[in-house]
C-alpha cells in the first residue's frame, strides 16, 4: 500500500504506482472507453477527472442537465470531491464522471468544465451553471 506522503521521480512513476495498486485492490481500470485527466504543477497533482464507459452512455442518454456539487472536502488529502450527477428515466441520480480539484479557483472550474465535455463530446441541451461558491 502506498503511503500518503510518498514522493516520486515522475508523474509516470506516481500514475504506475496508482494503477498497480488499483489493480491489486480490484478497481483497476477494465473499460475501453475509459477517461482519465489530470493536471499537476511542480510534481503535485491540482486535479483528476474520471469518467468510465458507463459513465459515458448515461451522459449520452441522460445528459440533457447536470448537475456537480463541489462542497464535499473531507478526504485525508483536503482534496475537493466533485460529482457530475444526472437523473434518468427511472428519476434516479446516474454518476456521469467525477473529479478531486485542489482548490475551488475560476481556473480550476475552468478546467474541469473543459475536460467533463471532452470525453462526452456534446454540451448538455439546458446548460444551468451556478458558480455561487466560487
Amino acid at each position: 500500500m502506498p503511503d500518503v506522503d510518498a514522493t516520486y521521480q515522475s508523474l509516470e512513476e506516481a500514475v504506475e504506482m496508482y494503477k498497480l495498486y488499483a489493480d491489486k485492490l480490484g478497481f483497476g481500470v477494465r473499460l475501453p472507453n475509459y477517461t482519465f485527466e489530470y493536471k499537476y504543477v511542480d510534481s503535485v497533482l491540482n486535479a483528476m477527472f474520471w469518467a468510465d464507459e458507463t459513465d459515458k452512455l448515461y451522459y449520452k442518454e441522460f445528459g440533457d442537465v447536470i448537475s456537480f456539487d463541489s462542497t464535499f472536502r473531507t478526504n485525508k488529502y483536503g482534496m475537493i470531491f466533485v460529482p457530475f450527477t444526472a437523473i434518468d428515466n427511472h428519476k434516479c441520480s446516474i454518476n456521469i464522471g467525477a473529479c478531486l480539484l485542489s482548490n475551488k479557483s475560476s481556473e480550476s472550474y475552468r478546467w474541469l468544465l473543459d475536460v467533463v465535455l471532452k470525453p462526452h463530446g456534446k454540451h448538455p441541451q439546458s446548460p444551468k451553471y451556478n458558480f455561487h461558491d466560487i
